[in-house]
């Protein structure tokens, strides 16, 4: 039966609340100003909380930065190619860095003796002299005074020799990425070493490394015109070099006895052309105090396993360097005391498993649009370079040959050309001391 709302004879099954939606004409309004009302309560609520809350919370001051952070990375060793101290301001997140320059920089110990220090470029400052080494149970500070007047001083640091790398060895791997969606085949590079007074229990890796790519069109020949060529003897490779940037750390001090096995310090995933054709890595390995390794490990928390002192870094991570005449300054970075141990290792294309090499794309890009254009001896070069290779907007890079059937001589059959970005070493032409 049809009825209206008000009509007592309308049957429906519906809940209590539902039943309370359903208001007659001359109940609206009281309903409309009983919500008002409510409203205008949880206002009334809302504006206590926070009051109330902002009279219970106090203030975080944030650091002034406007002029940027100072960042220090400086190391001392027993090792005179280790000592450096690099100075740069870093902003606010997404700013670069700058180096300081004109800065006054020396190490002290605790004998009275000090190691100057001069500015090799911008913000690098290396020792003036080589004699100035790290020494067993001596305590060195390192002092900083820049050229607007701002003095700064580190801890004391006691200087420990360490002990050396053990073994450094390669072993092929399978590692998950890093959005862990698939498993990626690669290189691993490991340690071991052990302290056998059990004194070291702190440890640290860095290394450098550096890889050999061929130049994919080189440049062989050049034509001087009227028919005749010169050859040319320029390296066909060249050499690309890295620092590690991330932070590679180990505490022995839940062991009975400081020993490291097989610890993880580089992985080179075949994605990469480092393995190509050489490679070379040289491992740096640190003694740390305790201080100093959780200093490195809570920056690591920080910045993700991968990070480094130079990436964006919470205002609140301090090291062991202080304004002198305003401690509250904040100053990123650490001075880093220890002996240091080296050890290097090379490896082949050749002696991986197949696959493990990888691929050099950028060689297969430049072999695809090279292309060889096939003449004689007695063809019309002025006539192609001239004429025919301006067309094309590729560059002359080499004769091509052929042996004859009795292998005495050999024929010339065509002239190779190639883009221009193929015939640069992207990298460098001097070997370094390494490859030595």
């Amino acid at each position: 039966k049809r009825g209206s709302l008000t009509d007592t004879s309308f049957q429906f099954s519906a809940s209590p609340f539902q039943r309370s939606l359903i208001i007659s004409g001359s109940n609206r309004g009281n309903i409309l100003a009983f919500f008002k009302t409510y409203k205008l309560k949880i206002m009334i609520t809302a504006v206590i909380l926070v009051l109330f809350c902002n009279n219970c919370l106090d203030p975080f001051p944030l650091p002034d930065v406007s002029s940027g952070l100072l960042v220090i990375d400086a190391r001392f060793t027993d090792n005179p190619e280790e000592n450096r101290v690099v100075l740069s301001y870093t902003g606010m997140v997404n700013a670069g860095r700058s180096p300081v320059t004109g800065a006054r920089v020396f190490v002290s110990d605790n004998l009275g003796n000090t190691g100057q220090y001069h500015e090799e470029e911008r913000g690098l400052y290396l020792p003036v002299s080589q004699d100035y080494l790290g020494l067993e149970g001596r305590k060195y500070v390192l002092h900083i005074e820049l050229d607007n007047g701002r003095q700064y001083r580190s801890d004391s640091c006691l200087f420990r020799e360490g002990p050396s790398i053990e073994n450094l060895e390669w072993k092929t791997r399978q590692v998950p990425s890093p959005d862990n969606t698939k498993w990626l085949n690669g290189v691993e590079f490991s340690v071991d070493t052990r302290d056998p007074d059990n004194e070291i229990r702190y440890f640290l890796w860095t290394y450098d490394e550096t890889w050999e790519t061929p130049i994919p069109t080189p440049i062989l020949d050049i034509y001087l015109g009227d028919g005749e060529f010169q050859a040319v003897n320029d390296p066909n490779y060249c050499y690309t070099s890295d620092i590690s940037s991330d932070i590679r750390i180990k505490s022995t001090a839940d062991q009975s006895e400081s020993v490291i096995r097989d610890h993880p310090i580089a992985f080179i995933s075949t994605k990469s052309t480092r393995l190509t054709r050489k490679y070379w890595i040289c491992v740096r390995q640190f003694g740390l105090s305790e201080e100093a390794f959780f200093y490195h490990k809570k920056l690591q928390e920080m910045t993700g396993q991968n990070g480094s002192i130079f990436d964006k870094q919470p205002f609140t991570l301090r090291g062991n360097i202080r304004n002198i005449d305003n401690p509250d300054e904040i100053v990123m970075g650490y001075f880093l005391v220890s002996g240091v141990s080296t050890s290097s290792l090379r490896v082949d294309a050749i002696d991986l498993p197949v696959g493990y090499a990888g691929v050099d794309e950028r060689y297969t890009y430049c072999m695809r649009r090279s292309f060889i254009y096939n003449v004689d001896t007695n063809a019309d070069f002025d006539y192609i370079f001239n004429r025919l290779a301006p067309r094309w907007n590729l560059v002359f890079v080499s004769r091509e040959w052929e042996e004859t059937a009795m292998g005495l001589d050999s024929l010339l059959i065509g002239l190779r050309f190639a883009p221009e970005d193929c015939i640069d070493c992207w990298g460098s032409s001097e070997v370094p001391d390494i490859v030595e």
